[in-house]
């Protein structure tokens, strides 16, 4: 099972990732030589150059892999999103992540019931 997120009231949400690589071959991968691109599913949303040389037998500093989804576009469904590097095509599939709309589910009417006044912030969705 997936993440949950409750996404902005105009349906945005950032994904966000710190990706570390580990250069195994026995040259240096030069800056903007390569990049990470991020998949939703089989399609490319954003490309991330990596910046900095990496030596062989080094790891990079850790690369921030963030872009902002809408769901209008991915819908409410379990999203498996991808990082791919370039030089190799090796993979990386975070947990799959799911978008909440960021709506009210209750309608607590004040003086029909007693309870305590809560802030909508209290109320959570809870899984399925």
């Amino acid at each position: 099972m997936g993440t949950y997120h409750d996404v902005a009231d105009d349906g945005s949400y950032t994904v966000a990732w710190k990706v570390v690589l580990k250069n195994n071959g026995k040259i240096k991968v030069n800056a903007g030589e390569y990049s990470l691109n991020l998949l939703a599913g089989t399609e490319t949303i954003a490309t991330f150059p990596i910046a900095t040389d990496i030596e062989a037998g080094a790891t990079s500093d850790s690369i921030l892999v963030s872009h902002q989804v809408n769901i209008a576009t991915l819908g409410t469904r379990n999203t498996v999103f991808s990082i791919v590097e370039t030089a190799s095509g090796n993979v990386y599939k975070p947990t799959a992540v799911t978008l909440v709309p960021a709506r009210g589910i209750l309608d607590v009417g004040e003086n029909r019931y007693p309870c305590r006044k809560r802030k909508l912030s209290e109320f959570r969705l809870v899984g399925y």
